[in-house]
């Protein structure tokens, strides 16, 4: 079932060997598939799988909410290989996708596959991503000592720090205190994904809520999914579905 749906979103090829590379754990060759552009790690492989052959981060609601804004801003926390925001990319090439990751690797790396797709597909117009490097938390200025074995590895979290074999200082900032001078006006998706601090990225975004329409929310333990289940229900969201570990959010003054 999964190698059909992988071949179905880049084709029999491309999925066949992609299948053969998530098999063995090792992308030894880059391959252009599709949407996502030229892969070269391991962790892209599994992150088009979990998202998207599997459909965790498929909403026909939400898809067709960005389809129809002319200009939509998209907020993507938790960044990592930035196979999501490739996608809000192809829903909607005129978005205006704000990505937030504490780790200037992960949005370099980013930053260098859209380029590449850009040439690979000859479009003259740039996508409008802003990398944003900084933690997401509930106050500003709080330091974190971070675990950075591997800067793309989707686990990266700010409360990582034990039997660290490579360390980081990285500061936090609010969601509120981040998009302050931004001048957004409407978010038609913020995406919250990272590793357990959510529930705290929500608590410091409480004014950016206000102006949000739709969230997914992945949780990670019983305390982050209580936290921000609390701040949703109180702020005018509704939860429209409940899949897997994805909460999808609705906001019902918007």
């Amino acid at each position: 079932m999964r190698l059909s749906r992988m071949t179905k979103i880049v084709g029999r090829p491309k999925g066949l060997y992609l299948a053969f590379f998530k098999k063995i754990k090792k992308n030894p060759f880059p391959i252009f598939v599709p949407i996502f552009g030229e892969i070269k790690k391991y962790n892209e492989i599994l992150n088009i799988e979990s998202n998207f052959v599997m459909d965790a981060l498929r909403d026909e609601t939400v898809e067709g909410y960005i389809d129809k804004k002319k200009n939509p801003c998209i907020i993507d926390c938790g960044v990592n290989v930035g196979i999501t925001i490739r996608w809000w990319f192809h829903l909607n090439s005129n978005a205006k996708v704000y990505g937030i990751d504490m780790l200037k690797e992960a949005q370099e790396f980013t930053s260098g596959v859209l380029g590449e797709n850009l040439k690979k597909n000859k479009q003259s117009k740039k996508y409008d991503f802003v990398p944003i490097v900084c933690a997401l938390y509930n106050k500003v200025g709080v330091e974190f000592k971070i675990n950075t074995s591997d800067p793309l590895h989707g686990n990266n979290n700010i409360f990582d720090n034990e039997k660290a074999t490579k360390n980081r200082v990285v500061v936090s900032k609010t969601l509120d205190s981040v998009f302050k001078t931004k001048g957004v006006e409407e978010v038609a998706l913020l995406k919250v994904d990272l590793e357990g601090a959510g529930g705290y990225a929500l608590e410091g975004g409480l004014e950016l809520l206000k102006k949000t329409k739709h969230i997914v929310f992945e949780t990670h333990n019983e305390a982050e999914c209580k936290l921000a289940a609390k701040i949703l229900s109180s702020t005018g969201f509704l939860l429209r579905k409940l899949s897997g570990p994805q909460m999808w959010w609705e906001n019902s003054k918007i």
